[in-house]
């Protein structure tokens, strides 16, 4: 690149976008979905659910004055789970926004620390999305490595124990060889109760691209003349144009999507009538710039003894599942 030199740089301005250009975050296109169907946590110390994990058996056929069992069953069980807390910090000195006014201001520097510390905030709940709840001494969300498990990563699952409530195992294979549609037949059919099936597949592009080359591209060929149709407003002998590539995958109508932040050779089967984004608001006091979706700002927060403020950006909320056997994981895919 050639640099103008003294002469014009002493008599010209630099000319900036108006806006900064993101050249580091990945997509988070899983934790947007869950966002978008969130739920409200409206209180309590932890989000419970009562699931039945033990048949009954007091019950069944009987002739004449045969006896009936009269004991009380004890069948049910509590689900719990304790909400996991995010933040992110912005810090401006006086100076930083004293200077940054007008025709100086390339962009608002206000707006776009906001900008930018969001996305930073939802990058790293992305991350943790596909965790194990783990990290940061058990601080991080529960992620799919917890909820989609059978045991080897989460012995416990929501206070209980899986080995003890096998019905709490979801449905894990690794691939062996290369992966073949019969395979994602096989974990839907493990993931499928009744009519319960399995809402959506996950993975990375990387897999996206293997399950992508498994489809036949058919063409509608008509059979006397044994060449393509032309159709409806093409000109015969113009040729026609191919649109090839998919953005999403339908397998028994369940899409397959893919995400940057999934776990590398992966892909996870979810069912979202059983697995949920919990959102608890920050306590007006807490949070004095107001909460939406669970997201909160606390106010800028001025220094005694700076010339500086700060402020955090907060959310409140935890994914919660209640049924891992209508759910499933892949891994070792890698052709």
């Amino acid at each position: 690149m050639v640099t103008l030199g003294n002469f014009i740089q002493t008599t010209t301005r630099d000319e900036y976008f108006p806006t900064a250009v993101d050249n580091i975050f990945t997509g988070n296109n899983l934790l947007g979905r869950f966002m978008s169907k969130s739920r409200p946590w409206t209180g309590g110390r932890q989000m419970k659910k009562i699931t039945y994990l033990t048949k009954s058996t007091t019950g069944g056929s009987y002739s004449g004055f045969d006896t009936f069992t009269t004991t009380q069953e004890d069948t049910r069980q509590t689900l719990a789970v304790d909400p996991a807390q995010y933040y992110w910090n912005l810090s401006l000195s006086g100076i930083d926004v004293a200077v940054n006014k007008g025709k100086s201001a390339i962009v608002n520097v206000i707006a776009q620390e906001f900008e930018e510390k969001t996305k930073a905030l939802k990058d790293k709940m992305g991350d943790d999305l596909y965790s194990d709840g783990t990290s940061n001494d058990d601080k991080a969300m529960l992620g799919l490595e917890y909820h989609i498990d059978d045991g080897g990563e989460a012995a416990t699952y929501e206070g209980l124990s899986r080995s003890t409530y096998t019905t709490l195992k979801a449905n894990e294979n690794s691939n062996s060889g290369a992966l073949v549609m019969a395979n994602i037949g096989a974990d839907y059919n493990a993931c499928q109760i009744g009519s319960d099936s399995p809402t959506l597949t996950v993975t990375t592009p990387a897999v996206f691209a293997f399950i992508e080359a498994l489809i036949t591209i058919t063409r509608n060929v008509d059979a006397d003349r044994r060449f393509p149709l032309v159709p409806t407003g093409q000109t015969p002998g113009a040729g026609m144009s191919v649109n090839y590539g998919v953005n999403a995958i339908y397998f028994r109508g369940m899409p397959i999507i893919t995400d940057e932040k999934c776990t590398t050779a992966k892909y996870y089967m979810l069912n979202e009538n059983h697995l949920w984004l919990y959102r608890l608001n920050q306590d007006p006091m807490f949070a004095k710039g107001g909460t939406k979706n669970g997201f909160g700002w606390t106010g800028w927060k001025f220094s005694q003894n700076q010339d500086a403020a700060v402020g955090q950006m907060l959310f409140y909320g935890q994914l919660f599942g209640d049924s891992p056997r209508t759910m499933a994981v892949r891994d070792t895919i890698t052709s």
